[in-house]
């Protein structure tokens, strides 16, 4: 679970891995949760000042606050094909 700062336009501050450099850039907030959606790991992070959220190690941060993992899906939970 995690709360994405968004900014008056909907766009949320990110910084991308490029290189062995990061870049700052702006997503817009449903982008970003798609990435995170799709994203192997979700971790809180502290590296850089409000950039609480990374994804994949350290390949995508974004602004915001990481709350706790999402839970596992149950067996129970799950459907069948």
């Amino acid at each position: 679970m995690y709360d994405l700062k968004t900014n008056e336009q909907g766009m949320v501050k990110v910084i991308k891995k490029a290189g062995s450099a990061y870049v700052v850039t702006h997503l817009p907030e449903g982008m970003c949760r798609g990435l995170i959606a799709r994203a192997e790991t979700v971790k809180s992070s502290d590296r850089w000042e409000g950039m609480g959220i990374v994804i994949n190690g350290d390949e995508i941060y974004f602004e915001g606050t990481f709350i706790h993992d999402e839970p596992e899906p149950t067996e129970k939970g799950k459907k069948k094909a």
